[in-house]
């Protein structure tokens, strides 16, 4: 089963039942530089169907209403101190955010899942405040972003 739109598919089912949505909007990538306290910008990009994640800003513009899934996942530096990560919708802190302790030579995972539901044209994007000493999150693949709309 094959629904187009003129001679492009928008939506398959294969006779296994399993459905492939091309088009559906959907940002993967990596944050390959050093610590920092502000917006998750994201320099390498895996995935960016549809061009809706801007790598100079951080940002990830909704292009139609609905739910969609915020992921971030990160390593800490190893000092003192402790971190917030939220997600932001529209440049305000959503209802979800990560809490995170680094003690002296140890290493933290920050990380944060939430779904958000967004408007036509609502911005997304992760930000990260860390408190006390030289901290923030490590870089080199270590740390990656996923927005994508469930529907």
């Amino acid at each position: 089963l094959s629904f187009r739109t003129s001679s492009t598919e928008r939506m398959g089912i294969d006779a296994s039942g399993r459905v492939t949505m091309p088009y559906q909007p959907a940002f993967w990538g990596n944050k390959n530089s050093a610590g920092f306290t502000g917006t998750w910008i994201c320099n390498e990009v895996v995935v960016n169907r549809g061009n809706h994640y801007n790598t100079g800003t951080g940002l990830f513009t909704c292009p139609v209403a609905g739910a969609y899934v915020v992921h971030m996942q990160g390593i800490g530096f190893r000092t003192p101190g402790y971190g917030y990560v939220y997600i932001y919708r529209n440049g305000v802190g959503h209802t979800a955010f990560a809490h995170y302790n680094l003690a002296a030579n140890d290493w933290a995972n920050p990380n944060i899942l939430g779904v958000v539901q967004c408007s036509v044209n609502d911005t997304l994007s992760v930000f990260v405040n860390v408190t006390g000493g030289n901290q923030g999150i490590y870089s080199y693949q270590h740390n990656t972003m996923a927005i994508y709309l469930v529907g």
